[in-house]
């Protein structure tokens, strides 16, 4: 028989409990529809049999689910990672929702259909709505200053939904040392956004609202036609790009975001609101007193709350016999969920069986998921060295995290630089913003409901949707293929840069000034007249330097050309260095512009971009493995890297790091390299993996690095 708690799961033999259940539910249908009541003899005999009876002929089971608790620690790494690590694609405003709903689940503790649409109210369109929140500037009788708190108006209680006589309110306070745990400053980025609130149309206004002398508080509530319009939206189904108006997010959205976030973080065991919701209420028996607590979490009677605590014990009894202190922390941490996470990889056998029971083309589209998200996977575990008896780092306040995730790999730093505004946010973590405005800026500009498009530094497209520079024509403005929109956007800065070279060769080509050589501040005056003749005159200058150079330490030559951090193997590799990057006199050399897609920039000088791809390569950490193309709303912001040509020491730093924007561009390039590659190491200039044979080659770049190469071309 199906397991009503697990999702189309046939276990052996139903659970005692969901027998319960079933009779309870068969006793209120007798009573709908034949308008009887059983009486308690009746319900007491048909109890005993399926309490007593039942479990003692072994006709059903008496298996308990495990009821996991997620504490504040998971919580609070979940949205830490969801801003600093989380490398999956998301709309801005959306990836704010979920943080907000994070931080809704750590400080409130609600149920899901308390403050987002439930499944047993479809189409409702309930949950928390503008019309539920109120702005508090409060004054502070310790200190004499001013503290920001939201009211949370809760309507849809369990029980007291409709029945506005037992509408419940909660106090939030603004966090100024945690902007990224702070739900306030999340609300206030989302109502300014929408223009919800009266009397206040941005930050600034808001920065500028001030007490009176007599006044205590003021309050600062929504305009009368945002009311009934929901803070928390979902994605319109007809674009995929905008977020809805007036729609309220639905709980089953949330649940399959906050199952996939988990185990994108590396959680092995399936994330539900409900794991928090019991996180809470443990946190609450500690702290509060029982009425206290009963209020908080909307319970009849203190029954309820044995359904909450963990089934592990958090009793250190050895420390109690031995007269020690109880190390709770320690204790906590193995109850909770902050015990089941495996950053080695972001799937797991946990996750990947519940994945098995979804249909095949659920299971497929997730199953794919999982292998894409696992193979740009680079976070492990780093073990702290200065950390406390209970594992949390000196001067904690219970809320850290007690571990600590690497830095950031390459493919995250480029998403970073291209989102700036959650680069800002990131950046609240480690410095605290001075002004209200710095702090809520960002989550403002993040709120926007649709996805403005996205473009390379100094390219647009021209009023009719074409390119500028030349008479190519964009893609259809309705429901235009990703890729093409792709291929658009990168034609668009193509034409840029050659625009751009050309416009540096005419005005250098105007100005005909000799260049100079800048060897250790030479001085030295090159010649400009076109002809080889002159060419190899200046080449004979620079080969006096290049006689004169010594070697470094490590037997590499430093090109000491101003501002030029090349080291190259030999005096060789030096000379052609110098002709390539440096000896530009003669005017019959056109001039080119470079872009890194990493960093944003344009370089209009071939020194520069040589300076520039040496402190990439110096720049490269043991964890910046992937080289593969990434694309992040139609643009490229991490290039392709040959892994062969990166890690080959006698190339110069151009050709090392050669940019690839485009994947066939990017396979041909490796298969062209597989064909002679006999090397059982990693080329990879940060990896050691030993690799047998071609084949685990490939599956080893992919995995590991996001190469893509095509598997006939290996000879598997």
């Amino acid at each position: 028989m199906a397991d009503q708690n697990q999702e189309g799961q046939i276990r052996e033999k139903i659970r005692k409990r969901t027998v319960s259940k079933i009779w309870h539910c068969t006793q209120r249908n007798i009573l709908k529809g034949c308008r009887q009541q059983l009486t308690e003899a009746e319900r007491k005999v048909m109890s005993d049999w399926i309490m007593k009876v039942l479990p003692r002929r072994k006709m059903c089971s008496t298996k308990r689910l495990a009821k996991a608790v997620a504490g504040p620690e998971t919580a609070a790494d979940l949205v830490v990672y969801l801003w600093a690590h989380d490398e999956d694609e998301m709309h801005p405003r959306m990836r704010l929702q979920l943080s907000l709903l994070l931080l809704i689940l750590l400080y409130n503790g609600l149920r899901p259909g308390e403050f987002m649409e439930s499944v047993h109210y479809p189409d409702s369109n309930e949950g928390l709505l503008y019309g539920d929140f109120v702005l508090i500037l409060v004054r502070n009788a310790h200190r004499d200053d001013l503290r920001w708190l939201l009211e949370v108006r809760l309507r849809n209680r369990k029980w007291r939904r409709h029945d506005e006589g037992l509408n419940e309110w909660h106090l939030l306070k603004m966090d100024s040392r945690r902007p990224h745990l702070c739900p306030v400053s999340h609300y206030i980025g989302l109502a300014l956004a929408d223009n919800a609130l009266e009397g206040i149309s941005s930050v600034s206004e808001l920065e500028r609202v001030r007490l009176s002398d007599t006044a205590v508080s003021t309050r600062i509530s929504c305009k009368p036609e945002m009311e009934r319009i929901p803070v928390i939206r979902r994605m319109t189904e007809e674009t995929r790009r905008q977020v809805s108006a007036d729609k309220i997010i639905r709980y089953d959205a949330f649940k399959d975001m906050l199952r996939r976030l988990g185990a994108r973080a590396g959680y092995t065991i399936r994330l539900t609101p409900y794991q928090f919701r019991r996180g809470h209420a443990n946190i609450l028996d500690s702290a509060v007193t029982p009425a206290e607590r009963r209020q908080r979490m909307g319970h009849v009677d203190d029954t309820a709350l044995n359904a909450y605590i963990s089934q592990i014990s958090g009793v250190d009894t050895q420390a109690i016999i031995h007269g020690e202190a109880q190390e709770q922390d320690l204790f906590h941490k193995a109850r909770s969920i902050s015990s089941w996470q495996d950053f080695g990889s972001s799937s797991s056998s946990t996750w990947q069986a519940g994945l098995e029971r979804k249909v095949k083309p659920r299971r497929d589209a997730l199953k794919q998921f999982r292998e894409e998200s696992a193979s740009r996977q680079t976070h492990t575990i780093i073990p702290l060295d200065d950390v406390n008896e209970e594992g949390l780092p000196p001067g904690s306040d219970g809320l850290i995290v007690p571990f600590e995730r690497p830095a950031p790999s390459v493919y995250m730093r480029a998403i970073l630089e291209a989102e700036s505004d959650r680069k800002q946010i990131v950046g609240f973590m480690d410095a605290q913003p001075s002004s209200l405005e710095a702090r809520i800026s960002p989550f403002v500009s993040l709120s926007s409901t649709f996805h403005n498009e996205t473009y390379y530094p100094r390219t647009r497209p021209d009023r009719n949707g074409g390119c500028p520079h030349c008479m190519y024509k964009g893609p259809p403005s309705s429901k235009p293929k990703s890729s093409a929109v792709t291929a658009f956007k990168l034609h668009l800065l193509q034409c840029r840069l050659k625009a751009d070279a050309k416009l540096l060769d005419s005005s250098t080509n105007n100005v005909g000034q000799p260049q100079r050589c800048a060897w250790q501040c030479c001085g030295y005056l090159f010649t400009f007249q076109k002809g080889p003749e002159h060419k190899k005159f200046d080449m004979d200058h620079l080969k006096r330097h290049i006689q004169r150079a010594c070697s470094q330490a490590d037997g590499r030559m430093a090109c000491l050309w101003t501002d030029c951090k090349e080291s190259v193997p030999d005096k060789s590799r030096l000379e052609s260095h110098l002709a390539e990057v440096h000896c530009g006199t003669s005017r019959e050399h056109t001039a080119k512009i470079e872009y890194c897609f990493q960093h944003r920039e344009y370089y209009s000088s071939k020194a520069a971009w040589s300076a520039h791809c040496t402190q990439h390569l110096k720049d490269m950490g043991d964890k910046d493995l992937f080289c593969g193309i990434f694309t992040r709303r139609e643009i490229v912001i991490c290039a392709g890297i040959c892994i062969f040509c990166i890690g080959d020491q006698s190339l110069s730093a151009t050709q090392r790091f050669r940019q690839f924007s485009a994947w066939d561009d990017l396979k041909l390039h490796v298969e062209q390299h597989m064909q002679n590659f006999a090397s059982r190491i990693c080329p990879h200039p940060r990896c050691t993996t030993n690799l047998s044979t071609k084949g685990d080659a490939q599956d080893h770049f992919w995995n590991v690095h996001g190469m893509r190469a095509s598997k006939t071309q290996l000879n598997k």
